[in-house]
């Protein structure tokens, strides 16, 4: 199975316009994510923030996919009616008071969770590996056999876990979708282009945005009728250099 692709376009700053309803300044409104899903799911956003990433002349230094995923994150639940879309904010490093609970999009109450989440963790080790992570969603997996679990994990994939090999075996055969959301690096590792998984690559000099309609195209999957942030997003599959239908 080939994985499909996202690549960022990149954009005049004219484009980009505050939107007062969210906390991040200068992001153009996302498109309409449609509406619920028939079936309950549940979004797992886990982020590295260990210093290739975090550092000075990291893939992330100012925190950006944060700011973003929170941006993404409030869009989407604006239009939630029931409770079937679901949501995780986790971390690499495991265990952590970081991470957030499994919880409901629909209840505003919950972003407050959510947004706690979406920073670097207190005493946060900043670890590389995503083994332990990776065995958490596994398990979350298993013991929610009636839901449809998406794992997006933001990172640069300079992975230092003892075996990588089992890592890509075990995101190739994870019992639910899996998103790859590649930060900063110019040549990902090959072995996610071929483990049938998403993958998206965020650049530095990315234009504000990228970050916040890749992740409204994780959060929007099955949901009927969703809009795409076409003008970001340029979907193909790499192997072949087909265009997706999506």
């Amino acid at each position: 199975m080939k994985s499909t692709f996202l690549t960022p376009q990149i954009h005049p700053s004219s484009l980009l316009t505050h939107n007062s309803q969210d906390t991040s300044p200068n992001l153009a409104p996302l498109p309409n994510p449609g509406a619920d899903a028939p079936s309950p799911s549940v979004d797992v956003f886990i982020f590295d923030d260990s210093y290739s990433v975090m550092g000075h002349g990291g893939a992330d230094p100012i925190d950006r996919r944060y700011d973003e995923a929170r941006f993404a994150l409030r869009s989407v639940a604006r239009h939630c009616r029931t409770s079937k879309a679901m949501a995780a904010v986790w971390h690499f490093d495991q265990p952590t008071s970081g991470d957030s609970a499994i919880l409901p999009l629909k209840q505003w109450r919950n972003l407050q969770a959510f947004e706690a989440a979406l920073r670097v963790p207190t005493g946060s080790q900043g670890s590389s590996s995503l083994g332990p992570a990776l065995k958490k969603a596994t398990q979350l997996a298993k013991s929610m056999p009636s839901h449809e679990i998406r794992l997006t994990i933001l990172s640069d994939f300079c992975l230092t876990d003892h075996n990588p090999a089992e890592i890509w075996a075990r995101l190739e055969h994870f019992p639910g979708n899996v998103h790859a959301v590649v930060l900063g690096v110019d040549d990902p590792p090959r072995e996610l282009h071929d483990l049938g998984i998403t993958v998206s690559r965020i650049a530095p000099g990315d234009e504000p945005g990228v970050v916040a309609a890749t992740l409204h195209h994780s959060l929007t999957e099955g949901r009927p009728g969703r809009q795409l942030a076409h003008r970001l997003l340029r979907i193909s599959e790499p192997m072949s250099l087909e265009t997706n239908s999506q």
